[in-house]
Formats: structure tokens, sequence, C-alpha cells
């Protein structure tokens, strides 16, 4: 199981890799066409286009394909396979990335001292910490606002009213819930920096589209306030609190301002375009993912590299008992079988579960058609005599000998 996992987390990089590439184009090229808001919802694309590509065989259309008559006379051995150590090299990065997080997040909340304050915004928990120099929100289930120590002198009340409402929108969001999503994200495609690039990508739109909302309809004056107190909020470090909303570091804070001050009417057509760009190309990985099954039936069916012989049951065998298992299954991208089901049986419930055992084991040539469903039938003879079953000729039939 853990094996598919890396399979698939290596299989969709191509594709999650051009998805954050157009998003970070869209935020540091076609901001002032589109708008922050606009391109931070875009950002939807990710998982819907994961969703669209995982979904599992078993819910796709099932294709049967042309059968073959196989005789297994002897068992051939069951040999073991072991997977090379990337999984285990993936797991200890994945698990680095988790623990650092945490990590950070514990020592963090330690550090903050925190101390309430009397600023009222709605229904949000105010706080105060000399460990800070900008508001943020901390928290996931149970959000506070916090704001630095010396708060009263730093900000007038224009800016402060503001600035509690900057962080409340940030609140109703659930932002510091996507941003913790983001990073786990982040942490399950570790070794790909197209990723991490995405996630700053996705944490400064953020904040771009959280100014852009509290300063829609805002008079110039109150922007000019706002502006002003971003520069007194200004950084010297680059403290990245993972999950939690923060004004940014020094750089974060320039492209704000540069927003702030060059904000124009977004473009209709451009977001027109791009989301018809984004809908067209996720149609087309549906598409594609549709297809390969329906391209792949005019190819060669899959050929077994392995069969392992199931064991005939003792206390059949002791009771002179032959009869035979009907099966369906589906052969995956690495040759194993899924999706093994008991068609028919004859005595019920006798060899059954020997017969799912030993299909379970047997490994196929690479298969292009997933969905595409096998069946073989398994003969269980006592000294060659014959089994009284339906000769099908849909059946792969296999002689199973005690």
């Amino acid at each position: 199981m853990f094996a598919i996992l890396i399979n698939w987390v290596f299989e969709v990089q191509l594709l999650l890799s051009l998805i954050v590439l157009g998003l970070i184009f869209c935020e540091r090229i076609t901001l002032h066409k589109l708008g922050a808001r606009f391109i931070y919802q875009q950002w939807w694309i990710l998982p819907c286009a994961l969703i669209l590509i995982s979904i599992p065989n078993e819910l796709k259309p099932l294709t049967y394909g042309p059968m073959q008559y196989i005789s297994v006379s002897n068992p051939l051995p069951h040999v073991e396979t072991w997977v090379f150590n990337w999984s285990l090299i993936y797991l200890l990065g994945f698990t680095l990335f988790i623990f650092t997080m945490l990590w950070q997040h514990l020592r963090f909340h330690q550090q903050l001292a925190l101390q309430p304050c009397n600023l009222n915004h709605r229904d949000s928990i105010t706080y105060t910490s000399a460990q800070i120099a900008s508001p943020m929100v901390i928290g996931l289930i149970h959000p506070k606002i916090v704001f630095p120590h010396g708060y009263e002198q730093q900000f007038d009340e224009t800016a402060l009213s503001l600035m509690l409402e900057h962080e409340h929108t940030h609140i109703t969001r659930y932002d510091n819930i996507w941003n913790l999503c983001f990073y786990s994200f982040c942490s399950l495609n570790w070794f790909n920096p197209l990723i991490w690039c995405g996630y700053h990508s996705f944490r400064r739109i953020q904040e771009l589209a959280c100014d852009e909302t509290v300063l829609k309809n805002k008079s110039h004056h109150q922007q000019v306030h706002y502006a002003k107190a971003l520069i007194s909020c200004i950084e010297s470090d680059k403290k990245q609190h993972f999950a939690y909303t923060h004004y940014g570091d020094k750089n974060t804070m320039l492209q704000r301002l540069n927003y702030l001050k060059n904000t124009s009417g977004s473009s209709r057509t451009a977001k027109l375009l791009l989301l018809t760009c984004a809908f067209t190309s996720i149609g087309a990985v549906a598409l594609n993912s549709t297809t390969k099954t329906e391209k792949a039936t005019s190819k060669l069916i899959v050929k077994p590299i392995m069969r392992v012989e199931p064991k005939y049951p003792v206390e059949a065998a002791n009771d002179g008992i032959s009869g035979y298992v009907q099966l369906a299954y589906t052969v995956d991208e690495r040759g194993h079988t899924n999706n093994i089901k008991v068609i028919a049986a004859q005595p019920e419930n006798t060899f059954e579960n020997n017969a799912i055992l030993a299909l379970r084991q047997w490994q196929y040539t690479p298969s292009n058609t997933p969905s595409q469903v096998y069946r073989v039938q398994l003969d269980f003879k006592l000294d060659n005599l014959a089994v009284n079953a339906p000769k099908q000729t849909q059946f792969e039939r296999i002689d199973v000998t005690n």
C-alpha cells in the first residue's frame, strides 16, 4: 500500500509542477490584470486536478478483454520482491518536514507569552505578545488575533481598525487551516522545489487577497493609513510560521505596498481567458484519464510472469472432493492482480479461499488497461479425474491437482 502511494506521488509530479508554475506566473505577471482575490481562488485548480486523476479504477467502467487458455501443471516458486530503499528515504523526508512543523509551532507558542488586551472586533479574541512585530492570527480550531506590544503607539485608530478587519478576514476564510493543508501537501512532495515555491506564492497571494478584501470600497485616506501601517510592520528577519497568517518578510511587504499603489480595476476578459484555460486543462486531464483505457484495448493483453498454484484443501482431498472456482480480476500498471471476485464455485465454500490467496500472488506484465477484467477458472482435480464444471469459452482454465 505504501509503495502504491509513493508511485502515485511521483506520477503526478509533472501535472502538479505545471499547475503551480501557471499559478506563480499569474501572481508575478498578471496580478494587476486579474486581481489578488481571483488568483487566490484559482488555487482550487490544484486539488480539483488531483481528485480527477485519482479516481480509483473501481469507479471507472470495466471493459472485458479477450480470453485465453493456459494450463499450469506445476506451481512456480513465489519470488519475493523488495522495493528499493527509495521508500524509506521518502518516508524519512516526509517525517522530517512534519516534525519540523510541529516543533516550530510548539516552540513558537511557548515563546509568545500571550496577554489579553482590550481590543474588540466582532467575536474575535485579541491578545498581545512581545515576540512579534506585526499582527497575526494563531490557532486552528479557536483562532486568536495577536498584536505586538505597544500597538497603541505603532498604529493610529484608523489603521488599527483596518488591521483588525484584515485578521478577521483570515479567520472567516479559514486561512490557517488551508495553510496547514498546503504545508502537509508540500511535505508529501518534499523533494519537488516547485511545490515549495508554490506554497510561498500561495501565502503571498493570500495576504494580497486579504488586503484587497479589506480595502474594497475604502477611501483614499484609509488606504494611505493602511499602507503606513504595513511599513511599520516590516520585519528584518524572515520568520515563517508555516500555517499561521502573518504580514510576511520585507519582500512580501514591498510587494503588498506596490500592489496597493498600483491597484486598478481587474480585467474581465483576462479572468474569462484564465478560467477558460483552467477548465480546458482540467477537462483534458479527465479526458486523457478516460481515453487511456479505450486506446489501450487494441493492444495485446497482459502476459503472466509468475503464477502460484493454489493449495488443494486437505479436507477436500481427504473426502475425495473435486470442483472448480471461477474468478474475475484486474491487472494494474505494476502487473499486480486487484479487485478479485468469485463468480461461481462448485462446491461452494470449499476452494474459494485458496483460489483467492493464490491469485493475489500472481504477477503479470504491466497493464495499460487497469479497468479491464480478466477471468479464470481453476479446476481442482483428484488423480486427474474430470471435473464436473461448465466448459465456458470466456474463461481461462487452469488445472489444480492434489
